[in-house]
C-alpha cells in the first residue's frame, strides 16, 4: 500500500524531490528534500524565477515577476506583483494553497 504525504514526510528514509539550485550533497549526487513543504518551497522558488520562454519544451512555464523588475512603482505595482505570482502558481502549481494578508494601510 502506498504511504501518504504525511508518512513519507516523517519517514527518514525518504525523499520527495530535488533540491534547487542543483548541487552535490554528501548523500548522493544531488540535494534532495525531505518534506512536501520544503519541496514546495523549491518548486515556488523555481516557478517564480523562471522567464516564460526560458524553459525547453515549456515555454510557457514561469512567472512575469522579471517583467516587472524596472517598472514604475504606483499605486497599482504591488498589484501586478500579487496577480504575477497568484497566476502562475494557479497555473503551474495547483496543490499549493496561498494565503494573502493586507499589509497595506
Amino acid at each position: 500500500m502506498p504511504k501518504s504525504a504525511r508518512e513519507k514526510d516523517l519517514d527518514p528514509d525518504t525523499f520527495i524531490g530535488i533540491g534547487l539550485p542543483l548541487g552535490y550533497s554528501s548523500k548522493g549526487f544531488f540535494k534532495q528534500t525531505k518534506t512536501s513543504l520544503e519541496q514546495a518551497g523549491h518548486n515556488i522558488r523555481n516557478l517564480l524565477l523562471t522567464i516564460p520562454g526560458e524553459r525547453v519544451n515549456q515555454p510557457e512555464f514561469g512567472s512575469r515577476l522579471h517583467h516587472l523588475l524596472f517598472e514604475q512603482v504606483d499605486d497599482d505595482f504591488i498589484d501586478e506583483v500579487e496577480m504575477a505570482i497568484r497566476d502562475s502558481i494557479e497555473q503551474w502549481l495547483p496543490y499549493i494553497t496561498l494565503q494573502y494578508r493586507n499589509t497595506r494601510t
